[in-house]
């Protein structure tokens, strides 16, 4: 648990973590890091300096050359390399040694003109012949390059040559100024190439049990060549997505050349936090949305108990339909209670969940009285408090609608959340100091997350249950990785020298590192979403323990095992400035769920000022408490369209029976939406819809001529072209809801 004193570390194990799947459910890279993004080959440096030289290609020897061994960060991408056979130049953009057995690179050829180099058509290029094909000429190289670069094997995506042991081409496919994904990976006997999602070919390697490295290039023909944009590159391990089972997670392996079946169930909003059911996305950015600080809702009151003057939680309130209040349960015991081996928690009601009360509940004797709103549950133990509750609505038992979670020492049920007994014969989950609780309601699954250890440090450990009597340890489902602690040196580095907020108490540069001090898990709109606490180590106590500072991020996944990092890891809750009055200077303990308030989502969490003991934090007797942050409805992520049109093609998906709606800020622009077939073709009386202005949380779509009734049940894409707007989701909403 989180305090303005020191917290104990955990021992820590390895976990799978999935960035942006190649296509949902399909090629997947897990345990995978970005390379580089957002570059084309006019701009010059690039952030991963572990890349340490690019290459160029001889097509006389075959094989892989050096480019001057200088570090990549110094390399301009138009250093041009010259091709040993006179015909063009090779523009390195990423060289480099990597052990990861799969990496992928998502780009764009421009107004380029894709060159086959079949020998009778570059020696005509040579001889400035007419046969020869007219510049611009593209060709992507992407290679897996073996040992120390002396040899390589190669999947030039845009070739049509067998004699040099390329695949079949592909660049009749490619359609200009079209973003695409390619995919290389090796497994383990044989090179998978795949193109979006798809597998086009597989390749024996020349030069088996050598360690593989990295090339992605792009060899220019003739005098002029529009920049072939990438987009990002990144490395990783290839997986296969699973599903949730009866119980929680269980794993159901996809062929990665097939793409899964994409369902837009009627009511279900369609969000982009990740890349399910996206078929193609060009001209548009995706942009995280920070949700507006509303500040402390629940403080300590020092006159009410002048024993805790830091209020925490590790759960979201819950409503009461019986009495019509919101319920929620503090976990910070009195000093005095404490030292005595006494844990009781704090109830507080409200009936807006803006203001609350503390019921005189008359359960603990403190200070000679029982007018106070502490609890206890007793246990096998002692004394023990409900730190972690949900209320399930669906349990025929009325006497077993609360139901609270006591780590390590087993769970416990209500009837009406006040009056606790604990269930008999369900032992304690394992945890450490750190866990939050959640319900999904709709696959009926309790989600348990607890802190457990992982490669960093501090990790994320999961169990569910269905009946909440029988639980499935599901280990380790989260974890910082190496960009992590590449981005915790920002992050620190950035903070210090920010001078509206806290300084650090220690600042030790061997220190400086990231693990995930907890995670609340939820499920929103058909993914679960966690929102880790990122907690960036700034020095070192005497105790061992460390001081710092708290980001709170966003991941999402389909099946509680495989996560994508959302906003490119960017900061969801940060800290406030000193000065405002808030709380939440220093350490953020996030949301364990998100509260739906009409067209709102609600986020409770812990603010705190200070971590660890000393001399200038010891003078603030406050310095914790709950605090309330505010999210439009779906506004985690939206696609982004500038000046220029963009658009979002979905995948083909069974159109149910229904009116199609938004969730769309087009205040300066517009929204257009386009029926297509599976092919992507419009569909007649779909072409175009009335357009869309204006800010609006949840607006119908509607056609000119076309009816969407006549569409249920048949199979189409969505294209929606923004301009000057912001896309946050889109759901069919049925007749019946």
């Amino acid at each position: 648990m989180a305090h303005s004193g020191m917290v104990s570390t955990m021992t820590l194990a390895p976990a799978m973590m999935v960035l942006f799947g190649f296509v949902a459910e399909a090629a997947v890279i897990s345990d995978g890091h970005i390379l580089d993004e957002g570059f084309q080959d006019t701009v010059t440096g690039v952030a991963d300096t572990r890349l340490w030289r690019c290459a160029g290609w001889d097509n006389v020897e075959n094989k892989a050359m050096a480019c001057p061994a200088v570090a990549l960060g110094e390399m301009s991408y138009t250093s041009n390399v010259p091709n040993t056979q006179g015909i063009g130049t090779v523009q390195p953009i990423i060289y480099g040694k990597l052990s990861e057995p799969a990496y992928e690179i998502k780009f764009n050829i421009g107004d380029g003109v894709l060159f086959n180099p079949e020998p009778p058509r570059a020696v005509a290029l040579l001889e400035g012949s007419s046969e020869a094909p007219q510049p611009p000429f593209l060709d992507l190289m992407f290679s897996l390059t073996l040992g120390d670069g002396a040899t390589a094997d190669t999947f030039n995506l845009m070739w049509d040559n067998p004699e040099l042991g390329r695949p079949v081409a592909i660049a009749k496919d490619l359609n200009r100024r079209q973003w695409y994904k390619a995919l290389v990976h090796f497994n383990g006997t044989d090179y998978d190439i795949h193109l979006d999602g798809v597998q086009i070919g597989t390749k024996a390697p020349l030069h088996p049990g050598l360690a593989p490295n990295l090339t992605v290039a792009r060899d220019a023909y003739g005098t002029s060549v529009d920049p072939l944009k990438v987009d990002f590159v990144r490395v990783g391990n290839l997986v296969s997505q699973s599903e949730s089972g009866a119980d929680g997670p269980e794993s159901r392996r996809h062929d990665v050349a097939t793409e899964p079946e994409f369902i837009v169930p009627a009511g279900q909003r369609q969000l982009f936090l990740d890349d399910y059911g996206v078929a193609r996305i060009e001209n548009l950015k995706k942009t995280l949305h920070q949700p507006v600080k509303k500040g402390a809702v629940v403080e300590p009151d020092l006159k009410y108990d002048p024993q805790v003057g830091c209020l925490q939680i590790r759960m979201a309130p819950i409503w009461d339909p019986d009495r019509e209040v919101w319920k929620l349960y503090e976990l910070s015991t009195p000093n005095d209670l404490h030292a005595k081996g006494i844990y009781v928690g704090a109830y507080f009601e409200s009936k807006d969940g803006l203001h609350w009360t503390r019921p005189n509940l008359g359960m603990v004797v403190r200070n000679g009285s029982r007018d106070n709103n502490y609890m206890f549950i007793p246990t096998s133990m002692g004394w023990g408090r409900p730190d972690y509750a949900v209320y399930d609505a669906t349990d025929p038992d009325p006497a077993r609608r609360y139901k609270a979670i006591l780590a390590n020492l087993g769970v416990a049920v209500s009837p009406d959340g006040i009056n606790w007994n604990m269930l008999p014969d369900v032992p304690g989950i394992e945890s450490g100091d750190e866990s939050n609780f959640s319900f999904d309601e709709k696959n009926h699954l309790f989600l348990f997350t607890v802190k457990t250890g992982g490669p960093y440090g501090r990790s994320v450990g999961l169990a569910t249950s269905k009946d909440f009597e029988h639980w499935t340890n599901h280990g380790l489902i989260f974890h910082a990785d190496a960009r992590d602690q590449e981005l915790a040196i920002e992050h620190i580095k950035a903070r210090l020298a920010d001078p509206k907020l806290l300084p650090a108490a220690l600042n030790d540069p061997d220190v400086y590192g990231v693990d995930v001090y907890n995670m609340g898990l939820f499920r929103y709109e058909g993914l679960y979403i966690g929102m880790p606490a990122m907690f960036h180590s700034t020095g070192r106590v005497a105790t061992g323990n460390t001081v710092g500072f708290h980001l709170v991020q966003l991941v999402a996944s389909r099946d509680l095992k495989t996560f994508t990092r959302v906003g490119d890891r960017k900061t969801f809750i940060g800290p406030s400035p000193v000065g405002s009055g808030a709380y939440d200077l220093t350490q953020i303990l996030g949301p364990s769920d998100a509260i739906l308030r009409g067209d709102e989502l609600w986020f409770y969490y812990t603010g705190l000022k200070y971590r660890g003991n000393f001399p200038n934090y010891d003078t603030d007797p406050n310095t914790g408490a709950i605090c309330l942050a505010v999210l439009r409805r779906d506004g985690f992520i939206s696609l982004d369209a500038g000046a220029r049109e963009g658009t979002v093609l979905t995948q083909a998906f069974a159109f149910p029976k229904g009116d199609l709606h938004l969730n769309v800020d087009a205040v300066k622009g517009y929204a257009v939406v386009q029926v297509c077939d599976e092919k992507g073709s419009a569909i007649a009386g779909f072409e175009a819809s009335k357009p869309i202005s204006g800010n609006h949380l949840d607006t119908v779509v509607s056609w000119p001529k076309g009816r969407l009734e006549k569409l249920a049940g048949k199979n189409v894409c969505l294209r929606i072209k923004l301009r000057q707007a912001q896309l946050y989701s889109y759901w069919i909403k049925g007749p019946q809801e």
